[in-house]
């Protein structure tokens, strides 16, 4: 392991991002575009501050765990391991210790399913709390709570800081107001805001900057949000109806356990596994594999089956719709033992059959959560709103998988035809499915 004067830094943070390590400020809010490279610099900015202040206790906040461990631990456990720094990482509560008795701890603010921590209450004297994605994760009343715990004796030679990072979506949401956003720079009640876009992020790849201007063509309020990193609203979505919240999955607590796949290659394959009880549509996980071979997708499917239905013969059931344009990829993943069928690809019925559920998504589904903000109706040369989606917005891919899957299970319902779907004989890994 290095020692710390061992450790480059040398070219931290990147010149755009040098106000973000300098202030000072009580509230350091760090909003904008997508791929701006925000995140990557706070988390700099905790590590450097873990170095250069023996004893700091540094908080990372995300409302779930699941969300928690793929952003902030993970983009930490990054910059730690390529740079050599000296730290123990717990991987088991997201935790890093540092030789100079600093700590950062990665914390969820809901425990588990239905559950608030209460660990936050009971910190004391931290040096910072870092709220990654503050706009979606938490509300003003959590902020003021959370404002709380950065308190304890007066610190000689550092500084206390709370840091917030996010992209602005709804000109509603709360950090508009709170933090009066169009008025940049230090503010009177300790509060300093920076905005930055992906031009202040010189290792941005030219595909994604690509990606980014082309919103333009696409939609002027996700140009305006994504790539300007600019408040917006977004309008005319096809799925209002729809929340975010942490599930634990069992087979035996939905009346089925269905999945839908959208097949791709310069678009995605898109794979979403989706729970049903009564009128409550629940999605339990995703895949989103760009470039990727059928024979890929399908290992990654099996994966991703395996993560949540321990029972191999049960996992072998569950019934898989698919794009039905794509009959020889239907029967690759056939002889892989999945049991798929071709999908029912009517666009308004489909959506009508979604509409019908109260859909709650599982933090874990980040690329679902993305196109179902993004999944809005077309609109006619007069600026008219009309029924058909906007395919040509690109957030369409799991939004296709999700209405193949319930679409044609619920078509299935209706015609009394059989929906292949396993009642569990016995107990244990050696149990059976009857169909």
């Amino acid at each position: 392991m290095s020692s710390a004067a061992e450790v480059d830094i040398s070219d931290w943070p990147q010149k755009s991002f040098e106000p973000v390590f300098n202030s000072h400020a009580r509230h350091l809010v760090v909003y904008g575009g997508a791929s701006a490279g925000k995140s990557y610099a706070v988390a700099e900015k905790l590590i450097v501050r873990a170095l250069i202040y023996p004893k700091s206790r540094i908080v990372a906040i995300r409302k779930y765990g699941p969300s928690l461990r793929v952003t902030c631990f993970w983009l930490l456990s990054k910059l730690i391991d390529e740079r050599k720094i000296p730290c123990n990482i717990n991987k088991t509560d997201m935790s890093f210790h540092f030789p100079n008795g600093s700590t950062i701890q990665c914390m969820a603010i809901v425990q588990s399913v239905g559950e608030s921590t209460e660990r936050l209450k009971s910190l004391t004297d931290i040096d910072t709390i870092w709220l990654e994605e503050a706009s979606n994760d938490i509300n003003p009343e959590a902020f003021e709570m959370i404002k709380l715990r950065l308190r304890g004796q007066p610190l000689e030679n550092n500084y206390r800081q709370i840091i917030l990072t996010f992209n602005p979506i709804d000109e509603n949401n709360w950090t508009n107001t709170y933090f009066s956003i169009e008025r940049p720079g230090v503010r009177d009640d300790g509060a300093e805001v920076q905005h930055y876009t992906y031009k202040d992020n010189v290792y941005l790849d030219e595909e994604i900057k690509q990606e980014l201007e082309r919103l333009i063509e696409i939609d002027p309020n996700l140009y305006n949000i994504y790539t300007l990193g600019k408040y917006g609203r977004l309008e005319n979505q096809v799925y209002s109806n729809w929340s975010e919240e942490l599930f634990g999955y069992d087979y035996n607590d939905f009346d089925v356990t269905i999945a839908g796949v959208d097949f791709g290659w310069e678009n995605p394959n898109a794979f979403v596994l989706l729970g049903i009880k009564e009128r409550t549509l629940y999605v339990i996980d995703e895949l989103y594999m760009r470039g990727t071979l059928n024979s890929k997708f399908i290992e990654e499917i099996h994966d991703k089956l395996s993560e949540h239905i321990t029972d191999a013969r049960l996992r072998s059931q569950i019934p898989i719709y698919c794009d039905s344009a794509e009959p020889s990829k239907i029967a690759e993943m056939k002889e892989a033992n999945l049991n798929v069928h071709p999908a029912k690809k009517d666009v308004l019925d489909g959506i009508s059959a979604v509409r019908q559920h109260t859909i709650i998504v599982n933090p874990r589904a980040e690329k679902f959560m993305k196109e179902i903000h993004g999944y809005t109706r077309q609109k006619d040369k007069d600026g008219l709103t009309m029924e058909l989606p906007d395919k040509k917005r690109g957030f369409d891919h799991l939004m296709d998988a999700m209405r193949y899957a319930v679409y044609t299970w619920t078509l299935k319902q209706r015609r009394g035809g059989r929906v292949i779907m396993p009642q569990i004989v016995g107990e244990g890994e050696g149990r059976f499915a009857r169909l």
